[in-house]
Parts: structure tokens; C-alpha cells; sequence
């Protein structure tokens, strides 16, 4: 599926530059916000390693899931 390499394909991107997304400082320390395609990816880096935290479609209110 070319979905599932384009998400692979960001997701190395995160763990190469994991500083070059903007922070989403309201929903945890440390947290960063990429965007693929209609859905955001959150992360964070700990230890020089990045943590993907979630993968939430675009359209989905963040407040209902509990993330703000």
C-alpha cells in the first residue's frame, strides 16, 4: 500500500529531524506534530530516540479523544 510507505517514509523523516516539526506544548511536554495526508502523527524524542505517539485522522476533534 503506498499509504503505509508514505507513513513509513515520514516517519523516518521524524527520526532524522526530529526538531524540524512545530511542538504541541498543550497536549504533553515535549510532544511534536507532523502532518501526512489527512492525519497527524504525534511524537516526541526521549533519550535521542523518537516515540510515535499517536496517529489521529485530521478530522477527528483532539478534545474527544482526550488529547487537550
Amino acid at each position: 500500500m503506498q499509504f503505509v510507505r508514505d507513513l513509513r517514509e515520514h516517519c523516518r523523516k521524524i527520526g532524522q529531524f526530529p526538531a524540524s516539526y512545530p511542538q504541541r506544548e498543550k497536549l504533553g511536554a515535549g510532544i511534536r506534530a507532523m502532518v501526512h495526508r489527512r492525519y497527524l502523527l504525534f511524537y516526541r524524542e526521549i533519550n535521542a530516540q523518537v516515540r510515535i505517539e499517536r496517529i489521529v485522522h485530521g478530522a477527528r476533534r483532539l478534545e474527544d479523544l482526550g488529547l487537550l
